[in-house]
């Protein structure tokens, strides 16, 4: 089930969906993860919204643990994973799912999954 939700902290529209994504799965707040990408950005030298890039702060900083689901949609995926706080990757763009719901400024749910992660 999407449900409208915007963790940019002026609740504008922007392409912020990798820090709105991550703030909201691990709920913390919008800066300091905006800070903790643009930090991972220069010591590995990747863009901020390069899957490579945020891959590595959500698997060594947030210890989100990889899930297997390529080929879903992210409305199949929610269905899946009913418990738990997930990020979810589809091309071009990453939302959170939360025990089920998906929360986000759209509703990405017909997208395909390229990538997941279950957040500890």
């Amino acid at each position: 089930m999407y449900k409208y939700y915007n963790r940019t902290p002026d609740k504008g529209r922007k392409e912020d969906c990798v820090v709105r994504a991550i703030s909201t799965a691990t709920n913390r707040e919008y800066e300091d993860i905006q800070k903790k990408l643009w930090l991972t950005s220069k010591l590995y030298e990747c863009e901020e919204r390069n899957v490579c890039c945020y891959r590595t702060l959500i698997e060594n900083v947030f210890d989100g643990m990889p899930v297997e689901c390529r080929g879903m949609t992210v409305g199949e995926f929610s269905k899946e994973y009913r418990q738990g706080i997930y990020l979810v990757r589809t091309n071009g763009h990453i939302t959170t799912v939360i025990d089920g719901d998906i929360y986000d400024t759209f509703d990405c749910s017909p997208e395909i999954v390229t990538n997941a992660w279950k957040i500890q």
